[in-house]
């Protein structure tokens, strides 16, 4: 079976991308997971999830940032596109 441009099931048609944002008040990089849908382009804020400071807008197109995990230190250079490792959820 062929599927024409625009027909693909939406589990085929949903992409992530992963952003590292540093928190200057912790000290600590924040990994945070959206869900990007090809046509749109929206923005939503990130916020740490230790101390609730702004860490600006990222791209997320369809709901809020995910929280997956921080790590001690300044990590936000990682490449986009690519799951940075060294990660551990707070608590």
């Amino acid at each position: 079976m062929f599927l024409n441009p625009g027909e693909a099931p939406e589990l085929v048609k949903e992409e992530h991308t992963y952003n590292a944002v540093y928190c200057e008040a912790c000290k600590v990089t924040h990994l945070f997971r959206c869900r990007i849908e090809r046509g749109f382009s929206d923005s939503a804020n990130a916020a740490c999830p230790k101390c609730a400071a702004d860490l600006g807008e990222i791209r997320c197109d369809l709901g809020s940032p995910e929280y997956l995990g921080s790590r001690k230190g300044n990590h936000s250079s990682s490449s986009q596109g690519i799951i940075p490792t060294g990660f551990k959820r707070m608590r």
